[in-house]
């Protein structure tokens, strides 16, 4: 039920701001499912180094 709100939002807001046709119902759904999929995942490709906050003062 909460997905079928979210898509409210979004239709009402794809139509507010004159964007393109808002996707369908079930499109919708599937995106936000491979988000959810995906999220807490790491990043694939390169990393980054962090610098800690200790690092940070004496530079």
């Amino acid at each position: 039920m909460a997905v079928v709100n979210a898509w409210f939002v979004y239709k009402r807001d794809c139509k507010e701001l004159a964007a393109s046709k808002p996707m369908p119902l079930r499109k919708f759904q599937a995106s936000v499912a491979a988000a959810l999929c995906n999220s807490g995942k790491p990043a694939r490709g390169k990393t980054f180094l962090r610098v800690s906050k200790k690092e940070e003062k004496t530079i």
